[in-house]
């Protein structure tokens, strides 16, 4: 304790731990009481230990971190100055400046600490995903308030239960340092959904998860449905993958881009790219309408797969020879001549063309007439009477499609 005298004042300062007495400058000054320590949302007490009497008036300045008023307060008949607890929601330091009616001013002060932790516990990843490779991780803040949005108290533990795919829970304590706790969250190996959860004085908020996913793609090979046609310009080739996964087993995720480069002579021929959907990826590269040689390699960010394939188109197709059949119907008088199901050497139906039948006598040209085709069949029918009686032959002639049949009126 220290004493101070000059001329008629004297000031006195004493510190106790459980309590702060601080008093004016006149020698007889009031004398305040009040708790080192306030709890959030309480009224706060104020205890007059001398100097004052019941319905003696404060002028109050009241201070917190967030705003300053004033207001009135009267001793009561506890001698008591109660601050409104409506005053002293928020945490941290509040100063008060009380002016008496004779003008003489008190200061004095009070920490604030947080009420309860109430939920929602806000929790927040800085990733949404990780790779499953032992190496990755994510930093996970954790931030809760109490009912008054007063954040939780420095040093205050935080518990935090991680679940990963492939094993059970682990937990780890943290600590509130400058209003958040932190931790690191590493990946495990498996790929899969990471679920996460705080618990802040047996207060637990709502989970969020991370997703975990496979890491650096493992060897791989690509194979093809089929390996040549004739290049006729409509068909394709279908490649494809065998299944992807990652060095630790994982299947690779849905959408992971594969890239197909194929080469004609060595020379960069085109890129086709597709995504990875139930482990495996596929791609189609149209058949030219010429020939031409292809190889065809694929690659996984810089992972290139195991092996090339081989791919090529020979001379244009040619269709296969067909015969012309034909039936006569006897009441209509008609003849019905049909050709086809005609379909190439890739086995592919002759579709939506025209071809022309050709009707000679002694090879000269009696008629032609067009044919539409569908489904690779092409029909003609022809009425009795537009003929003499004789040997006729009917041909098609198009597109190396070559048909000929012999027929009597």
């Amino acid at each position: 304790m220290n004493l101070f005298l000059n001329n008629k004042y004297l000031l006195l300062v004493a510190c106790i731990v459980s309590q702060m007495i601080l008093m004016g400058s006149p020698l007889f000054a009031t004398k305040f009481k009040i708790p080192q320590f306030s709890d959030a949302g309480k009224e706060l007490a104020i205890t007059v230990l001398s100097g004052a009497s019941e319905s003696d008036l404060f002028r109050v300045v009241h201070s917190d971190s967030y705003v300053s008023r004033s207001f009135n307060l009267l001793v009561d008949e506890k001698n008591l100055l109660k601050v409104p607890k409506r005053h002293m929601t928020k945490s941290g330091l509040h100063l008060f400046e009380l002016l008496d009616s004779e003008g003489k001013e008190y200061s004095l002060e009070t920490y604030v600490q947080p009420g309860r932790v109430k939920s929602p516990i806000h929790l927040v990843s800085t990733a949404n995903s990780i790779l499953a490779n032992l190496e990755s991780w994510t930093q996970v803040l954790v931030l809760s308030f109490d009912q008054y949005l007063n954040p939780i108290e420095e040093g205050q533990e935080v518990d935090l239960s991680v679940f990963q795919p492939g094993g059970g829970a682990q937990t780890e304590s943290l600590q509130v340092n400058n209003m958040i706790a932190r931790g690191l969250i590493f990946s495990g190996s498996v790929a899969g959904r990471t679920v996460i959860k705080a618990e802040v004085a047996n207060t637990s908020g709502e989970s969020i998860s991370i997703q975990e996913t496979p890491s650096s793609p493992a060897d791989f090979e690509i194979y093809f449905e089929k390996a040549s046609f004739f290049g006729d310009g409509r068909h394709k080739f279908v490649l494809f993958t065998s299944p992807l996964k990652d060095l630790n087993g994982n299947p690779l995720a849905d959408g992971t881009v594969v890239e197909f480069e194929v080469f004609h002579h060595s020379e960069f021929y085109g890129r086709y790219q597709s995504m990875v959907v139930n482990g495996i990826a596929k791609t189609v590269i149209f058949v030219p309408d010429h020939e031409l040689k292809l190889k065809v390699v694929a690659f996984i960010y810089e992972k290139k797969s195991n092996n090339s394939v081989d791919l090529k188109t020979d001379k244009n197709s040619s269709f296969k020879f067909m015969s012309i059949n034909y039936v006569k119907d006897e009441i209509s008088n008609m003849i019905l001549f049909s050709l086809g199901p005609i379909r190439d050497q890739n086995n592919m139906l002759f579709q939506d063309k025209s071809v022309i039948f050709r009707v000679l006598r002694d090879g000269e040209l009696v008629m032609s007439k067009k044919s539409q085709c569908k489904n690779g069949l092409c029909e003609l029918k022809l009425r009795y009477f537009d003929f003499e009686s004789g040997i006729y032959t009917i041909t098609v002639d198009k597109e190396h499609i070559k048909a000929t049949r012999d027929f009597e009126i």
